[in-house]
């Protein structure tokens, strides 16, 4: 196929294929069907992709098949797993009280069974693992080396095809407490209640034993595992009210022990804790009126504690001031449409006013909870909703569980940045693009599919890659720790330093008159290699000024470059020192990129902070500002040219991309067809038609950008992953069947059509 042919038939699949990616993404609607249909519908989700032997994990990698692998091989997110699971296990309990149905409570079995494991997994009478993976060998966050990966255990005893993470928090425990209680009392068989007490039992008598703190396996306390506070620990003692809150956590937690076990020794913790507390003299808390510092998060613990120390308390006194303290916490919440929060404060208080805001929320529940990108800011429809609660259907997924989320954020799950793209000159399919996350994602079909090849890279963070100019399995890499290559493909990658004297490498090309040659810019100067990297040579002679070094080779006679340090312009021709031959004004002007005009002699382009792009057409001696009506209004981010396109510029800002046709006398924005409308970076390439555009919904493509874009497969989300993400369902399934339960969504609304609503 000859060159041309492999451009046009590239093109082609990549409107069809970024066509059919975009009809699949998330629908916008989703959430329009009736409330039990829903219920069905995360239900069997919860089977097919978030149960790891009925641990609930909330947030999982979809592979590009749509599976899910939920071993250490794969990306499942279990740090609260013990938590959503055990609160899943009450929305069962709700579920069976509310139906009857014995296959609700076969499915129970499975759920307590799995938070059985959790316990006895970790080889340590009463301590919970966090959640766990199948398999062995290191999990996910040990691979990608994140805080926490020196907390993950393997399984002992039957339990050792298990990895567990630990360094258990007190919510974790509490989420367990609270589903076998709800559990305990409305759904357990005989046999299941024996279960429940057993696990109660070894939980509390550890928390109890350990003076109200959780000790890890190492024998130290977990970093979030002390019940009440500590100031030794935390620092200074908040309030005596924001005390009593944070204490009812413990309470509830020794009173659902006392309640299944009735072991005394809880009781009498209970008690004690009650009089330190002051838990009778609970008076209408003013002093947080103004300043409540409680998070949804942490808010969403203390009423579900609060709950049941309302329902299983039989003190009429302090009841009564459980009840006020619930009443005050939920005020600063009223309102917010959090349906979990609106049933408990109807189902402790009798007051039903604010359950029409929660059902409302279920209602508009989407059930496409694949992450994506939102960026509501730049939405002027809900921009004004800054500060406010925005309508669940509308604003960025909570990663775990939305019943802890506030809803007010506008912005969420924005894509890593794409800040270098490059494609192979012996086979233009065959592409390589980099991350602000220092991470590179290989193609070799064209854009199609994308996989991460920086596992051997040791953690470096890559700022540019390029491939050789004439062998695509060898690579170079410019990373905060030097330059390395991968002689196959970017499966494997060496370091090759030699004759650098800084490793802070800020950017790697070719250079255009002899594509072989390599040129990397550091810290510190400006590198030659004449040998694949195998040796650098200095090439920064006369260069006096170094700092925030925009190096950009320029097409002329002979091998020229050109940097721009500050507002300071240099040259190199050939093989002369670095000449000084212009200052941009003013002093403060900041270039952001520079790009060489492939098809004119000494012509740069330069993006800038304060004047656009500027032009000059003399190899940098002299420069002019290309018109420009908003010019002023934002940084211009990126600039590239047109390879294919006489005339044409684009550049990247804030507010999408700009396109000029004319050499930059006139210029027109084009968005039509990007998520989000804002752009970091553009991208040409004299080996295909297609402008490429980095945007925080991802990586975009277009060959005519004034016509549309299309989404280009490579949205990096999280954990270096070019593959989607999927939130489960539990919060709904909790809260919906709560609601059935009590009488709050009786059979009838439950299957209501979203037409009659």
């Amino acid at each position: 196929m000859r060159a041309s042919q492999r451009v046009s038939a590239f093109v082609v699949l990549v409107v069809l294929v970024g066509g059919a990616l975009r009809a699949a993404l998330p629908s916008e609607r989703s959430w329009e069907m009736p409330l039990q249909t829903k219920a069905d519908f995360f239900y069997q989700n919860l089977l097919d992709r978030h149960l790891i032997d009925g641990l609930f994990t909330s947030h999982v990698e979809l592979l590009p098949g749509g599976e899910v692998d939920h071993t250490t091989t794969g990306i499942c997110d279990v740090a609260h797993a013990a938590c959503w699971t055990g609160r899943y296990l009450a929305g069962v309990g709700y579920w069976y009280a509310a139906t009857g149905d014995s296959s609700v409570r076969q499915h129970g079995q499975l759920i307590l069974d799995a938070l059985a494991r959790l316990h006895h997994m970790t080889g340590v009478p009463g301590l919970l693992a966090r959640g766990y993976v199948k398999g062995h060998g290191p999990s996910y966050e040990e691979r990608f080396h994140e805080p926490h990966e020196d907390e993950w255990h393997q399984g002992v005893g039957p339990y050792q095809d298990y990895r567990w993470r630990g360094d258990v928090s007190v919510d974790n425990y509490n989420g367990v407490l609270f589903g076998y209680a709800v559990y305990y009392d409305l759904a357990a068989s005989e046999r299941q209640r024996k279960q429940i007490q057993d696990e109660v039992r070894a939980l509390l008598t550890h928390v109890v034993d350990h003076d109200m703190r959780i000790v890890d396996v190492d024998g130290e306390v977990t970093e979030w595992g002390r019940w009440l506070h500590d100031p030794s620990h935390f620092g200074k003692l908040p309030p005596g009210r924001m005390r009593q809150f944070s204490a009812v956590l413990a309470l509830a937690a020794l009173k659902i022990a006392d309640h299944i076990t009735g072991e005394a020794k809880f009781g009498r913790k209970y008690r004690e804790l009650v009089r330190q507390y002051k838990i009778r003299e609970v008076e209408n808390l003013p002093e947080i009126a103004y300043n409540p510092g409680i998070s949804a998060s942490d808010a969403c613990m203390y009423l579900e504690s609060l709950y049941n120390l309302c329902r299983l308390e039989k003190d009429e006194g302090l009841v009564r001031n459980y009840t006020l303290l619930l009443r005050n916490l939920y005020r600063f919440f009223q309102g917010d449409g959090n349906t979990f929060f609106d049933f408990v404060y109807a189902a402790v208080t009798g007051d039903t006013s604010q359950v029409a805001d929660g059902l409302q929320t279920l209602r508009l529940f989407p059930t496409d909870r694949v992450v994506k990108p939102v960026m509501l800011s730049l939405d002027p429809q809900w921009a004004r909703y800054k500060g406010g609660v925005l309508p669940i259907n509308v604003r960025p997924l909570d990663n775990e569980y939305e019943w802890k989320n506030d809803g007010k954020q506008l912005d969420g799950w924005l894509a890593e940045r794409i800040v270098s793209l490059d494609l192979a000159p012996e086979d233009p399919t065959v592409r390589v693009a980099v991350s602000d996350a220092g991470q590179i994602y290989r193609s070799l079909d064209g854009g199609l599919h994308w996989e991460n090849v920086s596992r051997g890279l040791d953690g470096a963070a890559v700022r540019q890659a390029v491939f050789s100019s004439r062998r695509l399995r060898i690579l170079f890499a410019a990373t905060d720790r030097g330059v390395y290559r991968s002689l196959d493909g970017g499966l494997t990658w060496e370091p090759k330093n030699l004759g650098l004297r800084s490793r802070n490498v800020r950017a790697i090309f070719r250079r255009i008159s002899d594509p072989e040659v390599l040129v990397a810019v550091t810290d510190e100067g400006v590198y030659g290699s004449w040998d694949r990297a195998e040796q650098w040579v200095d090439i920064s002679a006369g260069l006096s000024l170094r700092e925030d070094l925009r190096v950009t080779p320029v097409k002329a006679p002979v091998p020229t470059l050109l940097a721009i340090s500050k507002n300071v312009v240099f040259v190199k021709s050939g093989d002369g020192a670095w000449q000084r031959v212009a200052e941009l004004e003013p002093r403060f002007l900041r270039v952001n990129s520079l790009a060489f005009d492939p098809e004119h002699a000494y012509t740069v382009y330069a993006a800038t902070n304060e004047f656009g792009v500027l032009k000059s057409d003399d190899g940098g001696r002299s420069w002019r500002t290309l018109h420009w009506r908003y010019v002023f209004d934002e940084p211009v981010l990126s600039v590239a040219v047109g390879y294919h396109r006489p005339n044409t510029l684009y550049a990247a800002r804030k507010d999408g991309v700009w396109v000029t046709y004319d050499g930059g006398d006139h210029w027109t924005r084009a968005t039509d067809g990007l998520d989000i409308p804002s752009a970091n970076a553009v991208f040409t390439s004299p080996l295909e038609p297609l402008v490429w555009v980095s945007t925080p919904a991802g990586l975009y493509a277009s060959a005519m950008p004034e016509l549309g874009w299309r989404f280009a497969n490579l949205r990096v989300i999280e954990r270096h992953s070019p593959n989607r993400f999927e939130v489960g369902g539990v919060d709904y399934l909790m809260a919906y069947w709560m609601g059935r339960y009590y009488g709050f969504i009786s059979e009838e609304e439950a299957k209501r059509p979203p037409e009659e609503w």
